[in-house]
């Protein structure tokens, strides 16, 4: 379960009419624009939840349900500067204690300068910046382990902003990423996205496919495409909230007639389609190189008085 873009301060929503159901086509056109009653009413209800549960160890999630993620998407006020990743830094920092895993979502249409965060160099900035209040985390009070990153980008992207996207990626230490969020154009399909940035990144990098799934069959199109896992929202708008029973019913129908199941699909595909690494020496980090340039120093002292006691005796 996901929670909606929560933003650090209120945002009121957008005048109507902002929603425009389109029954025809299975989709929505919306409007939002991104409103939000703010970090603190969202975060005072994610703790209400807690004394309802007896024995909170028992699950081990943010979800407080065995079996069950709880994810918080976190976005920008409209109001934030555009090349500032503060807003969501401070979403990390807030909502990271109660959840499994913080989306770092820079593909809503509605935020002025959003999707300009999908620029090399500012992705890169806001990654690491993102990354290190993760790692900076106290504790979780409710989960095994400090929660996931992942990176939710725009559907309209070229392949070569993709490409680029997908070394950024690479070089970075989140941990999955969604593709995609509301389009700006009307596509056909929304899984192509997925496939060009499925090849451009290595197996151990999930990507969760989103848009345009409405039935068990599009669940499937979308493994077959390199989707690790799959996310609903516009489904549960036209067919209410049958809609997730119904589509694993369809998908374990037809994964049955071929006689496989999920994660026999989603292993295949992503072996297949990833991008091959090859091997690299491990990463040394700050403390272990620093301790190297100690080490090297001494050795270069050692070496110059043993060079200078050598010169004394000649």
């Amino acid at each position: 379960m996901t929670c909606r873009t929560e933003l650090t301060t209120r945002q009121p929503v957008n005048p109507r009419p902002r929603v425009f159901r389109l029954p025809a086509d299975a989709a929505l056109i919306n409007r939002y624009g991104f409103n939000s009653e703010g970090a603190t009413a969202v975060l005072a209800r994610l703790r209400q939840r807690i004394p309802a549960f007896n024995d909170i160890s028992a699950s081990s999630t943010g979800s407080l349900r065995p079996g069950a993620v709880l994810a918080v998407n976190l976005g920008k006020n409209k109001v934030s500067p555009a090349d500032s990743s503060e807003d969501f830094i401070t979403g990390i920092r807030t909502f990271g204690p109660y959840a499994d895993v913080l989306v770092i979502n820079v593909s809503s249409p509605n935020t002025p300068g959003l999707r300009g965060l999908q620029n090399r160099e500012l992705l890169q900035s806001l990654l690491r910046d993102a990354v290190k209040a993760r790692n900076e985390l106290p504790p979780s009070l409710v989960a095994v382990h400090r929660p996931r990153l992942v990176l939710k980008i725009a559907p309209n992207l070229e392949g070569s902003q993709l490409t680029e996207m997908a070394e950024v990626i690479r070089d970075s230490d989140i941990d999955g990423v969604i593709v995609s969020n509301t389009t700006v154009a009307r596509p056909s399909t929304l899984n192509d996205p997925l496939k060009t940035l499925r090849t451009h990144l290595p197996a151990s990098t999930p990507i969760i496919g989103c848009g345009g799934i409405s039935s068990g069959a599009d669940a499937l199109e979308y493994g077959r495409a390199g989707a690790s896992f799959v996310q609903l929202y516009t489904g549960f708008g036209c067919d209410g909230v049958g809609t997730c029973r119904r589509i694993k019913d369809e998908l374990v129908s037809l994964l049955r007639s071929e006689g496989k199941a999920w994660r026999d699909v989603v292993q295949e595909s992503v072996q297949t389609l990833s991008l091959q690494e090859s091997p690299q020496p491990a990463r040394r980090s700050e403390a272990t190189i620093g301790k190297l340039i100690e080490e090297a120093e001494e050795l270069k002292s050692l070496l110059d008085k043993l060079g200078e006691k050598f010169s004394e005796t000649l």
